[in-house]
């Protein structure tokens, strides 16, 4: 996940470092997030 967003980080519109900050920390809670997501009914 943060292989594709660093590469894709300048050519975004509106870069943020908040998303950045977030995916660097907190990758695990983000992935387990929308497994939730995807398996909820």
């Amino acid at each position: 996940m943060f292989e594709f967003y660093s590469a894709d980080y300048r050519r975004t519109l509106f870069p943020m470092s908040t998303n950045r900050y977030l995916i660097e920390n907190g990758q695990d809670e983000i992935a387990e997030f929308l497994s939730r997501l995807s398996t909820a009914e």
